[in-house]
């Protein structure tokens, strides 16, 4: 009884990662061009490249959370790290000031949440069965 108990809650965790994982590329799918279009306005190759490979591999059927966590914190550092005179410098290029500026602060917050939701997600341990 106690080994059919444990079988359900693996198979409870595992199921909850998976549609974390979905969930999480899931929204990438719905919002990765607006990402790109952000992030490329700031003229990084390597952060536009990680933003493509993102949206790639949420494009998978089964997403490596191993992946997806790699190049969303990668994304997540980067925005971090960007300064008021760097956005001020990009939303010239385009959209105008304040809806760049609302724009990076939505997919930030949006970034932290999908990494602390994929975190949770897979960082639960599963039960071994024995």
């Amino acid at each position: 009884m106690a080994l059919r108990n444990v079988e359900y809650a693996t198979q409870d965790v595992r199921e909850r990662q998976e549609m974390a994982i979905h969930a999480v590329a899931a929204h990438f799918l719905r919002h990765g061009p607006s990402l790109l279009s952000l992030i490329g306005a700031f003229g990084n190759e390597d952060v536009d490249d990680a933003t493509m490979s993102l949206l790639i591999e949420c494009s998978e059927p089964m997403p490596d959370p191993g992946k997806l966590f790699v190049v969303m914190q990668k994304l997540v550092s980067f925005l971090d790290h960007v300064t008021l005179r760097q956005i001020r410098e990009a939303s010239e290029t385009g959209i105008g000031a304040a809806e760049f500026h609302a724009s990076f602060l939505w997919h930030g917050a949006k970034l932290s949440d999908q990494l602390s939701q994929l975190k949770r997600a897979t960082c639960a341990p599963i039960p071994a069965l024995n």
